[in-house]
């Protein structure tokens, strides 16, 4: 059932200003995991929120208006939180919204808010993703994920570091923070001399422990949960080795010096934010924070009063609430707050102030032992006179591309000439009526169809010539048309085809079936049921499974949708949102158009062979050549194309 919590404001508090008492409310929309696995994370994050609105209305609310927030329970489902912003903006008629916090979910309430071009400060999504889409309308105040790796270049400048060691739980979050550590130490004379993730639910260290013994990093840099960097310590000891600095994620939070005890004196955690920060308000925050709740905030915490923060100084700003007024202040406002600098790009609205923090456990506390004033993301991306996040996205090397691509069966060439780039960690859709080459061009991408002429890049590599199973192994996954599994096996037999890369690493293995069942819950029940007694749309589910368990980077899927029923429909995109979620890069085929660029990031429409028309998803459901085509009407700008023998 969905929850709803309208926070009314007390007398007492609109008694504080006597213009906010007249004044109709200004009535804030929050999707809030309050069940599922956010519900933990997202309690301190709506904590910093509410302890803002409290002092906002003590100060008069925002333009004189007295803050209330409308609140549902998005229960930790990325399309739960699409359609509830949905309903807060069209059926509520909320005045502006607040994004959830998770990226996941902050992914599709954000699409959400930028159809409807409703202003969302988006303070819990800190994927840099989300604001890579062009959007208008979205503004981060959420530190990006690669802050954690902002403190890491100056500690290894003043302390000499030449060798390091990268030993990580396998998730999405992790892989982006590695990628980001990577990009700022390859300038450096250091050498990374281990670089391993292993799978959720490892408790035993010792195999990476002992080829540290044999290496001597001298840096050790774990991104891992609280729970694994507490044993990874404890590990340490037991096998008398500690390496000459050890610095992970897990450690900036209050459960490692409750666990690890004098195990935990002098580890370095990397951090977004501390109590103990000398920012602009952090004090009095900490204070009535810990009055309120008994405890001192956290980075979740601070990331819900900061988007208050800055809100609220921008309404002041504008003198209004007004949407136009609001967004063009907040798309160049740069205010101290209690995080640091806030400060976005003014090309994706990306938050580009808030730096990372390297923090040490001394005598059981945290204390901040660097800081970073590194440059900034993307700074080749702005100019004088602006430039598009479309522009941004593509400095950076895509994860796929097709150059100039021609192929065909037989000697019948389906398309000519076709470019595409496909972005990370976003969903891309390609569409047009049927014959048009939409499945030719993954098929060729996937190395099932030879390219007669162009070029296909993975990462920047060509990779035109490399066979089908090769590709496999670079991280692309290729889902057929049609639920193709093999009918006569189990469920885990059907998953155990796709794992056939990971080899006998059995580890490897069960956490890669554990990721999928938790994934499709449906699928755990029947894992000894034979692959044809189940419904299509559990067969789909397999198909894409099977597919996963390769650990793809990349996962392109052929008509996903086809002949599935609405419901199941519903449940394979709000997947494939998950997976953006987690960072892969989603490529669609796709027949129901609306449907299937209603979820998208960005889209391709293409017409006898040919890219007729791309862009952003929102702009190909808005363009009215777009609708005449899916009509059955070719509308003039498209008449002009032609296909000739290649």
């Amino acid at each position: 059932m969905i929850k709803r919590i309208a926070l009314a404001v007390t007398a007492a508090t609109l008694a504080a200003s006597g213009p906010a008492r007249a004044a109709e409310p200004v009535r804030i929309g929050v999707a809030l995991s309050q069940t599922g696995n956010l519900a933990d994370s997202a309690a301190p994050y709506f904590k910093g929120l509410d302890l803002w609105r409290e002092q906002a209305n003590a100060r008069g609310g925002l333009a004189g208006r007295p803050i209330e927030f409308v609140i549902y329970d998005d229960r930790s489902e990325p399309a739960t939180a699409a359609k509830l912003y949905e309903k807060l903006i069209t059926d509520d008629k909320v005045d502006l919204v607040m994004s959830s916090l998770g990226s996941a979910t902050t992914a599709t309430g954000s699409a959400v808010a930028e159809k409807h071009k409703m202003i969302m400060i988006n303070g819990g999504g800190a994927a840099e993703a989300i604001q890579q889409r062009g959007f208008k309308y979205v503004f981060q105040t959420a530190a990006r994920i690669s802050s954690y790796a902002d403190g890491i270049v100056p500690m290894i400048e003043k302390y000499h570091i030449k060798s390091v060691a990268l030993v990580s739980r396998d998730y999405a979050a992790a892989r982006d923070i590695s990628k980001a550590i990577k990009e700022k130490i390859a300038p450096l004379d250091v050498k990374a001399v281990m670089d391993e993730y292993f799978p959720a639910g490892t408790a035993d260290f010792s195999s990476q422990i002992a080829k540290g013994q044999q290496l001597q990093p001298d840096l050790w840099i774990g991104l891992l949960y609280p729970s694994e960097a507490i044993e990874t310590v404890r590990q340490f000891h037991a096998m008398n080795y500690m390496p000459k600095f050890f610095i992970a994620n897990g450690v900036s939070q209050d459960d490692f010096i409750k666990s690890a005890g004098k195990d935990a004196d002098y580890a370095l955690g990397m951090s977004l934010y501390e109590p103990s920060l000398p920012s602009q308000g952090n004090k009095d925050f900490v204070k009535t924070y810990h009055d309120k709740y008994g405890a001192d905030p956290g980075y979740y915490a601070a990331f819900g009063f900061v988007a208050g923060t800055v809100l609220e100084a921008a309404a002041t700003k504008a003198g209004s609430v007004e949407t136009e007024k609001l967004r063009e202040v907040l798309g160049t406002l740069k205010l101290s707050t209690v995080m640091g600098k806030h400060e976005v790009d003014p090309a994706t609205y990306m938050q580009i102030g808030v730096r990372g923090l390297v923090v040490q456990v001394q005598n059981g506390r945290r204390e901040v032992v660097c800081r970073t004033t590194t440059r900034r993301p993307n700074r080749d991306c702005r100019s004088p006179h602006g430039t598009s996040a479309e522009a941004c996205m593509k400095s950076d090397v895509a994860p796929l591309e097709l150059s100039e691509v021609t192929s065909g069966y037989g000697d019948v060439a389906v398309i000519r000439g076709v470019t595409m780039t496909f972005p990370k960690a976003l969903i891309t859709t390609v569409v047009g009526s049927n014959g048009a080459g939409k499945s030719t061009a993954i098929k060729v991408a996937a190395g099932l169809l030879r390219a007669w002429k162009g070029r296909i890049l993975v990462q920047g590599t060509e990779i035109t010539r490399e066979s089908a199973d090769r590709r496999v192994h670079r991280g692309i996954a290729y889902v057929p048309q049609g639920r193709i599994v093999v009918p006569e096996m189990s469920v885990r037999d059907n998953l155990l085809i796709g794992a056939h890369i990971l080899g006998n690493d059995r580890t490897a293995i069960e956490a890669a079936t554990e990721r999928v069942l938790n994934l499709f819950p449906a699928l755990k029940p029947k894992i000894k049921q034979q692959a044809d007694t189940m419904s299509g749309g559990e067969q789909q589910m397999l198909a894409i499974g099977r597919a996963l368990m390769t650990n793809p980077e990349i996962i392109m899927l052929d008509e996903p949708s086809l002949g599935l029923s609405p419901k199941f429909v519903d449940v394979v995109f709000e997947k494939l949102l998950s997976l953006r979620g987690e960072g892969l890069t989603v490529i669609m085929v796709e027949q129901k158009a609306s449907h299937a660029l209603s979820i998208s990031d960005r889209g391709y429409v293409m017409h006898l062979g040919q890219v007729a028309i791309e862009g952003s998803a929102a702009a190909l459901l808005a363009n009215d050549d777009v609708k005449r085509l899916f009509l059955g009407e070719i509308p003039e700008s498209l008449k002009a194309l032609s296909f000739t023998d290649a």
